[in-house]
Order: structure tokens, then C-alpha cells, then sequence
């Protein structure tokens, strides 16, 4: 039998690709908008580059811990998260109100946005180790959910609403990919939307948030409250960008018009420049980052590596979600939190955790890669021996549907179909060749 060649890959390529992407111009518009802010384009372009260094080592070193270990941690990260935002409760800096930065050797890092990626970490093992009971004991689910209650109760105390709700609705949404049952999962919302009421109701300024929030709705144009005012001229610098936007670098609202034009609403500065053409390439190129990584998800939970798949959905939910409510609320669909964008708005933590998420996230191709590539060795061995005297057999994908029930014996008649669209069609002989 002539020697079989292997063909291994790395980290996603389409991952990759979009987050190339998605920095470049995010940068592009990080030097415009605080132009507003800023003596020069590129003070915080500097500062965000020194984060984007630092965040790149991260997503190196993160991508080369085996997922094993991850797991293998839950607890100890679990509760390092706690001591953290614990921490930031007893020394962090005040910065608007809001006590929510520790300092570092003179940078301040915003821990909230690191412990996003360790709750994920933390949910995912728990959701796969009680991947069966889980679907039959609400009490299962009632403890996974007293735990993240706790990291979201130290957040509400900073006090940080918007990234509460985040990880919250991130929680949720990882439940719901693992398949958890309906009725489960809707009671989960509801008891998440009494607990942001309760929230809401016991602080007076996130009261007048949502009443002002509410006079907006009633009439767009009411500047009432400092939400009705940063509304209004987000929607009004929107509203100038048009269809094809004023030109980037334009932007009148940058210049003192639009608070917090650099972080916050970033967006509103993008969409006026680049106009609705550059917002509906952005929202293609976000939407195809999050799809990505569900596929990646769904191709591990086909090979049954379950708490790499919950790390996808978490990771491409975490996303999403921060995309859809810094959008939202530019547009204002929802009051302002001071929810950042990723890889837009300027904010080191930010960029740091989110490439960091991105290396977590390529480890998850990698090794199921490893584990089909794998079985496919072993298949390739097999066949060999069974056809020593052929050349350039061709093993049909149903053949190789048959072979993987040997390897993975549990799998259900719906994942051996994902498995089977999955696999490559390869050739005694030659090298194995993975299908696109």
C-alpha cells in the first residue's frame, strides 16, 4: 500500500479572513471618529495598536491550549472571574460614575470583557457535562443558572447594565443550542427579563434611561434627557450618511456633535460616512463571522466534541449580540448602555478580549479537523489492508458513513447525517483531499 498522505489544517481560514477584515476597518474608522476627541488621527489608533499586539500574543497562546485543559479548568476560571470583578468592586478606578477598570502598570483594563470569555468557558463544560441531565432536571438548569447569576450580579453592582444583559442573553442562547426543552428555555427568559426589572427599577438613572427611551417612541425627535439627546443625533448623522455616505473622514457630528463618537457610537460615525452601502457590507461581513462560527460549532457537535461546539455558539453569540446592541442602540431601538463594538470602537479591553475569543474559537476547527482527519487514517488503513492488490480505490461517502459507527458507536441516526455530509471523499494512494 502506497504511503497516505494526511492533510491537516490550521485555524479557519474564513475566521481569519473576516477578523483581518473587520480590524482593518475598524481601525480605518477608529482614526476618523476621534478626530473629534483627539489633538491627531492616530492617538488612539497608537493605543489600539499596542492592544492589538497584546491581543494577538493572547489568541497565540489561546489557540495552543488544548480545549482539554479549558475544560479541564472550568472551576478554577470560574471562580477567578469572581475574584476579579470582586476585585474591581474593592480597588478599581471610578471613571463617569462607574467603577469598572483596574490598573495595570498604567493600563487600565476593563475586566468585565475577560470574563465574558471565562463565563463561556465555564458554561460550555458545564453544558456538556450535564449534556443529559440537563435535559431532564430543571434543578440542573436552575444551578448553571445560579452561577451566572452571581458574575452578573457582581456586573450590576459596578454598576454595568449592558454587559449584564449581554452575558445573560449569551447564557441563554448557548441553553438554547444545546437543545434544551422549550418550555425550559422560555421560563429561563422570563425569569432573565424579571431580573433586568428588578434591575432597572431599584436604580433611578437607568429609570430615567427608560423613560427617556420611552418619550423617544412616542416622538422621535424629543431631545429630553442626556439618552433623547445622544438618540437624536445618532439618528441624525445616520440620516446624513444617505446611500452612499458624506466621504470618509466627513463626519460632521464627530466634531462635538455626538457624544462619545469614538466608542460608544461608532457606528453613527461609520454609517454617516460610509452611508447605507457601507452599513449593509458591514452587516454582511459581522452576519458572516457569526455563521461561520455556528458551522464550526455544528461540524464539532457532529463528531461529538460537545464543549468545543458550546464554545462556537458562545463565541459567535457573544458577537452578535454586542454587534446587534451597539446597533441597536445608535438606531434607538434601545436606551444607551455604553456597550462598545467590537473591533470598532476604541477600547484596548475590548480588542484584547475579542481576539483572544478569536483564537479559542480557531482551536475548536482545529481540532475536529484532528479527530476526523484521524478517523480517516484509521478508515484508510483498514481499506488498505482489505484491497492490497488496488490501486486508486475509491471509498464512496456512504462507506464512509458505515466506517464512522465503529469509531463514534453513540452516534444518533441525525448527527451520522451531518457527519456524513462532513466527511471528504478520499482515494487509496493518493492524498486525502477535504471537501470545500
Amino acid at each position: 500500500m502506497n504511503k497516505l498522505q494526511q492533510k491537516h489544517t490550521g485555524a479557519d481560514s474564513v475566521v481569519l479572513i473576516l477578523t483581518t477584515i473587520l480590524i482593518i476597518l475598524g481601525f480605518v474608522i477608529m482614526a476618523s471618529a476621534s478626530t473629534g476627541v483627539a489633538s491627531s488621527p492616530f492617538y488612539y489608533v497608537n493605543k489600539q495598536g499596542v492592544a492589538m499586539f497584546a491581543g494577538l500574543l493572547g489568541a497565540w497562546l489561546a489557540f495552543n491550549v488544548p480545549y482539554y485543559r479549558w475544560r479541564d479548568a472550568r472551576v478554577f476560571i470560574f471562580f477567578s472571574i469572581v475574584v476579579l470583578m470582586i476585585a474591581v468592586l474593592v480597588v478599581g478606578d471610578v471613571i463617569r460614575g462607574a467603577r469598572r477598570w483596574i490598573n495595570f502598570g498604567g493600563f487600565s483594563i476593563q475586566v468585565v470583557e475577560f470574563v465574558k470569555i471565562g463565563l463561556i468557558i465555564y458554561v460550555a463544560a458545564y453544558l456538556e457535562k450535564y449534556r443529559i441531565s440537563i435535559q431532564e432536571s430543571f434543578t440542573r438548569l436552575l444551578g448553571l443558572l445560579f452561577w451566572c447569576v452571581v458574575i452578573v450580579g457582581l456586573s450590576l453592582l459596578q454598576p454595568d447594565f449592558g454587559n449584564a444583559v449581554v452575558m445573560m442573553t449569551v447564557v441563554i442562547a448557548m441553553t438554547f443550542m444545546a437543545g434544551i426543552k422549550a418550555r425550559w428555555l422560555a421560563l429561563l427568559f422570563v425569569l432573565m427579563m424579571l431580573f433586568l426589572v428588578i434591575a432597572i427599577w431599584f436604580e433611578p438613572y437607568r429609570m430615567e434611561r427608560v423613560a427617556s427611551f420611552l418619550d423617544g417612541i412616542r416622538d422621535p425627535l424629543s431631545d429630553s434627557g442626556d439618552s433623547g439627546y445622544q438618540r437624536t443625533r445618532s439618528l441624525s448623522a445616520i440620516a446624513r450618511g444617505g446611500f452612499f455616505g458624506q466621504g470618509l473622514g466627513d463626519s460632521l457630528f464627530k466634531h462635538g456633535k455626538l457624544p462619545f463618537a469614538h466608542s460608544d457610537f461608532i457606528f453613527s460615525i461609520y454609517a454617516e460616512e460610509l452611508g447605507l452601502i457601507g452599513i449593509l457590507g458591514l452587516v454582511f461581513l459581522c452576519g458572516l463571522f457569526v455563521i461561520r462560527a455556528f458551522q464550526i460549532g455544528l461540524r464539532a457537535e457532529a463528531v461529538q466534541r460537545y464543549f468545543a461546539a458550546n464554545i462556537c455558539f458562545g463565541i459567535g453569540s457573544l458577537f452578535a449580540v454586542q454587534w446587534l446592541f451597539n446597533i441597536a442602540v445608535c438606531l434607538g431601538l434601545l436606551p444607551p448602555k455604553g456597550m462598545t463594538m467590537p473591533f470598532f470602537s476604541v477600547g484596548g479591553s475590548s480588542l484584547m478580549a475579542s481576539l483572544i475569543a478569536i483564537g479559542i474559537l480557531a482551536r475548536a476547527k482545529f481540532e475536529v479537523d484532528d479527530v476526523v482527519n484521524s478517523a480517516h487514517v484509521g478508515w484508510l488503513d483498514e481499506m488498505g489492508e482489505l484491497n492490497k492488490a488496488e490501486e486508486n480505490v475509491v471509498a464512496e461517502p456512504e462507506v464512509i458513513r458505515k466506517r464512522a459507527s465503529g469509531w463514534y458507536p453513540e452516534l444518533d441516526e441525525d448527527i451520522a447525517k451531518r457527519l456524513d455530509q462532513s466527511l471528504p471523499s478520499f482515494t487509496v494512494g493518493s492524498s486525502v483531499t477535504t471537501k470545500p
